[in-house]
């Protein structure tokens, strides 16, 4: 990859004004990355790398349920070697998962865990994800789908605790296009095409079509949910 291509593309300089409005970040504080291997963490990875002065350390949490899993723990341990960055990892077994829980809610609650122990054992002050602006959609069509009410229509939370997710505001096109002109490679994961699970059936089918009509929808929900979460304020602050 070559450092002043990518320090001039257009990605950098959005992540760059977007992560001007986390004032609490502080260039001193250490952070922790999420990184799976897919084209979101690693794009993240990467626009943290190239535009912060932060200390940055990667976690990635191999969940032992595709075959060739192992295979991104390699990619994401040889990226950091590669860009001289921290790295922590740590494997899974599926058989600890309860019979009564779904395999998406048991990998969503060891992977934060699991990032909470990082963070704690390095010190670092914040745990960020590469959660874009295509997922905050899935998540508030799945909301609605489940009558979660006005604080369903919050989606995915910017901040929450010690977890920031920066990328919210970019829609996955705009990440494609920004490996493609970088030349970054990430791993891409084969359970993602299967639209038998409810969130790649929205993706697959409702998301990616509808983005098709209209282009701006991700930039648009954005901005929606932060009028959102403005009424849900005051509603708190009027009932309260």
């Amino acid at each position: 990859m070559d450092t002043k291509q990518i320090s001039n593309d257009p990605c950098i300089e959005k992540f760059k004004e977007e992560f001007g409005n986390y004032a609490y970040v502080k260039k001193e504080h250490k952070i922790l990355i999420g990184v799976s291997g897919g084209l979101d963490s690693v794009a993240l990875l990467l626009l943290l790398h190239f535009s912060s002065k932060n200390h940055l350390v990667v976690a990635h949490l191999n969940h032992s349920l595709r075959k060739k899993s192992h295979q991104d723990l390699d990619f994401v341990k040889s990226l950091c070697l590669n860009l001289k960055i921290q790295f922590h990892s740590a494997i899974l077994d599926p058989k600890t998962k309860l019979k009564n829980q779904s395999t998406e809610k048991w990998a969503r609650e060891e992977r934060y865990k699991f990032f909470r122990n990082i963070a704690k054992k390095t010190k670092s002050n914040w745990i960020m994800t590469g959660h874009h602006g295509n997922d905050q959609l899935e998540t508030i069509l799945i909301n609605l789908a489940r009558q979660t009410g006005v604080s369903g229509l919050l989606g995915i939370a910017k901040k929450n605790g010690m977890i920031i997710r920066p990328l919210l505001s970019f829609s996955k096109i705009e990440l494609v296009d920004f490996a493609k002109r970088i030349g970054f490679k990430y791993i891409e994961d084969s359970t993602n095409h299967d639209i038998a699970i409810p969130r790649n059936f929205i993706r697959k089918k409702v998301v990616q079509p509808w983005e098709n009509q209209m282009s701006h929808i991700i930039k648009g929900v954005y901005h929606s949910v932060e009028h959102f979460k403005e009424w849900k304020d005051a509603l708190d602050y009027f009932i309260l």
